[in-house]
């Protein structure tokens, strides 16, 4: 019998555990400038001549306060899954690099080189790389799963940032939409 309740005090510590997370979906996007410069290999992706991170926010908004990632400033949680969404069928092929960072960064403006400093890595979380695949219409798509990024967001802080990388060589059209999703599993 001391066993049996035992047993069912681990189940109910599991089955709490499991409602404390919660799957996320987060978002951002960037529309490039209205040119075709070609990216060279690490160039950063950006959206203007500007210096925009990308900013991860939760879709799956309950409130109108819960536009963060986690619910506590300093919260933490696990990414599980990318999406890279490229919408234009004239490119079939492009690689390209997710740097997720637990702070805000430097970031550089679009086509320049991504050079990294030293303290990048205490605020970096992972990265993440995308490969895309044409899927026939207007757009190309790269979707990675199996991903286990564990992260913590800063302590005044309930986002992730990001910068996208060209890998390498590639060719972009005018205006061109990248939309980047992230799975998330929040604590």
């Amino acid at each position: 019998m001391k066993r049996i309740i035992t047993l069912l005090i681990s189940l109910l510590a599991a089955v709490v555990t499991l409602q404390a997370q919660t799957t996320i979906t987060a978002i951002d996007s960037i529309t490039r400038p209205y040119n075709i410069t070609q990216y060279t290999a690490n160039d950063v992706v950006n959206d203007s001549t500007f210096t925009r991170m990308l900013r991860f926010k939760n879709v799956n908004i309950a409130t109108s306060n819960d536009s963060g990632l986690v619910v506590n400033k300093g919260g933490s949680g696990v990414i599980v899954s990318a999406l890279l969404n490229v919408g234009d069928s004239a490119n079939t092929t492009g690689t390209f690099k997710l740097l997720i960072f637990r702070d805000t960064v430097t970031n550089v403006a679009d086509n320049a080189a991504w050079a990294t400093a030293a303290y990048y890595n205490t605020r970096m979380v992972g990265e993440i790389d995308f490969a895309l695949t044409n899927n026939g219409t207007a757009s190309n798509y790269s979707f990675v799963t199996g991903l286990n990024i564990p992260f913590s967001c800063a302590t005044d802080d309930r986002f992730l940032y990001g910068v996208l990388l060209a890998k390498n060589a590639f060719q972009p059209t005018r205006a061109q939409r990248f939309i980047i999703k992230l799975g998330i599993i929040r604590n």
